[in-house]
């Protein structure tokens, strides 16, 4: 359970939690953040200084203690003191740069960061890297409550959505980008330098609870439905329907969800 707000205080007022408050960034975070319902009728209200710098300072303080703990839980897994500091520098700078999501760790690569349009609740893990356009053209979506591993590389130029409460291991490439045309009426030569040849672009579309193991491979054009496994090693190249195990190179479906029986049941 949450300590009393007086513990909070005592937290504040020994400076684990000090931080200063001018009212310009109070009123830059009265426009950039919900207030909570625990404390408003409705969702935005208009209110003087005073009250809002209180009740921001709570909201704070709760937010900080509950991101504690979590680091605190790290502990309890057995991870050593360093992965602890570690963890806790990334929870830091995950508030500071990415306020909406739950653990950023660090180090953490992203070109383009104006494209990254939602990630409310995302945790990741270390050395992932997104690459994005940027100049405030959105491409990548993430669900609620995401998790990803370590070594995720993420490549969204035109649009990689992913849906709710997924989880991905780790060294995942998924990628809505080809560089050339390989299909089709006018196709790359392979005379052309890789590098020279045109970006070709098409979406990729996750649903939500998907579980994609390690090494996977999401290559462009590609949508993969709700409930979906990927299984280790796999590179996916078509569209998979809802509720499938799918596994190999290329991916095949193995297995389908058979909501009557609640049973997988081989293909």
């Amino acid at each position: 359970m949450r300590p009393k707000t007086s513990f909070k205080a005592l937290l504040l007022q020994e400076g684990i939690l000090r931080f200063e408050l001018s009212w310009t960034a109070v009123s830059y975070r009265q426009k950039n953040i919900k207030i909570s319902k625990d404390f408003f009728d409705t969702e935005y209200r208009t209110i003087d200084e005073k009250t809002y710098e209180k009740y921001y300072i709570e909201s704070w303080i709760n937010d900080i203690y509950d991101s504690l703990m979590e680091v605190g839980e790290a502990m309890r897994n057995e991870y050593t003191f360093s992965e602890f500091l570690k963890t806790l520098y990334s929870w830091v700078l995950t508030k500071i740069l990415y306020s909406g999501a739950r653990l950023i760790r660090r180090p953490f690569y992203i070109r383009g960061k104006s494209s990254l349009a939602s990630y409310q609740g995302l945790t990741t893990g270390h050395n992932c890297r997104f690459d994005l356009p940027g100049k405030n053209l959105k491409t990548l979506y993430f669900g609620k409550d995401c998790e990803i591993g370590d070594n995720v590389h993420i490549a969204a130029y035109e649009k990689v959505s992913i849906g709710d409460n997924c989880l991905m291991a780790s060294k995942i490439f998924i990628s809505d980008t080809s560089h050339g045309n390989y299909s089709g009426g006018v196709q790359s030569s392979p005379s052309e330098i890789p590098n020279d040849r045109p970006l070709i672009t098409k979406p990729v579309i996750i649903g939500d609870n998907v579980w994609i193991g390690e090494n996977v491979c999401i290559l462009f054009g590609v949508t993969i439905g709700n409930g979906c496994i990927i299984g280790a090693n796999s590179v996916v190249n078509r569209d998979l329907q809802d509720n499938i195990i799918a596994v190999g190179i290329p991916a095949r479906v193995i297995k389908q969800y058979n909501a009557s029986s609640n049973q997988w049941e081989k293909i």
